[in-house]
């Protein structure tokens, strides 16, 4: 599978669409052709499984589990594909991702990552749910596990939200105060971004301010500075500091950058998707990654 291809962003222009939030989520490549032929789930729903074997019995519950799945009725899915995640046989990675994306969805982050370390080594998997386990170290405020996890996958590379992963991780590293280390990450999406939000180049702004890269910070400040909330006030603020001072001076506390809780900062996440909920971006703007 091949790192998608983004188009370059332009640095002029900055969206407006509002940032995700951790509920928000991404929505879920659906990696498995669906086998069945439209309104079968009811055929699923009404059949016996007491003559069948077990095989034939995991086979149904399978594939109910995944109508319901594209059906978006993930509490219906959710016990069925617990029932068999189990169980080791043709179905034990399939049932593991999706049962790791809804409990992922539902945030019910320590079974969705149990779920996602079982499959992240698939090959049908390995390039997409990485950052998953990355989002959820993040979610459990465990910052240092995701930089030491989430670094080495960067530099092998081939990774589907490889643009995303590399955001997640300047997130971590901006949180920790660790700027100069990133910048790269950060640098690296506003550059291949498809889109970019405006806390986006707030971060990646405020990166370069604490780094006395005052020519660049100026530059995204002001593409923030007439923005009527508090990202262009903080702006202001820091635009007025960089042209007025030639030493870096700390920001007041009332002008701290927002925590990723209450002003997200990523801005797709993505993450993975096809089959369509209301998330951080559309699942309709996702094209689900190809199996091969």
């Amino acid at each position: 599978m091949k790192t998608r291809k983004r188009k370059p962003s332009n640095s002029s222009t900055v969206s407006t669409t509002p940032p995700r939030t951790d509920d928000q989520l991404p929505a879920c490549p659906v990696l498995l052709p669906p086998q069945q032929a439209p309104g079968s789930y009811p055929l699923y729903e009404k059949a016996s499984i007491d003559n069948l074997s077990n095989e034939e019995i995991a086979d149904a519950k399978f594939e109910l589990a995944y109508c319901y799945f594209n059906l978006k009725d993930f509490a219906k899915a959710q016990p069925l594909f617990a029932s068999i995640k189990e169980i080791q046989n043709k179905y034990y990675i399939p049932a593991n991702y999706y049962y790791g994306f809804i409990s992922y969805y539902n945030k019910q982050y320590a079974d969705a990552l149990t779920s996602f370390q079982r499959v992240q080594q698939d090959p049908k998997y390995a390039t997409v749910v990485p950052y998953y386990i990355a989002e959820i170290y993040y979610f459990q405020g465990k910052r240092d596990q995701l930089i030491k996890y989430a670094e080495p996958l960067i530099r092998k590379g081939d990774l589907y939200y490889d643009a995303e992963l590399k955001q997640l991780v300047g997130q971590a590293y901006f949180e920790k105060k660790e700027y100069a280390k990133a910048l790269p990450y950060l640098e690296e999406y506003n550059e291949n971004a498809e889109e970019v939000r405006k806390e986006d180049v707030y971060q990646l702004s405020y990166a370069y301010y604490q780094t006395a890269n005052l020519e660049k910070a100026i530059k995204g400040f002001k593409q923030l500075s007439s923005s009527k909330d508090s990202l262009g006030q903080n702006s202001m603020y820091l635009l007025g500091d960089c042209t007025s001072a030639p030493a870096i001076r700390p920001m007041p506390a009332t002008h701290s950058p927002s925590a990723r809780a209450t002003a997200p900062i990523l801005s797709s996440r993505r993450s993975p998707a096809s089959t369509t909920v209301s998330c951080r971006l559309s699942w309709a703007t996702r094209t689900p990654p190809s199996p091969s």
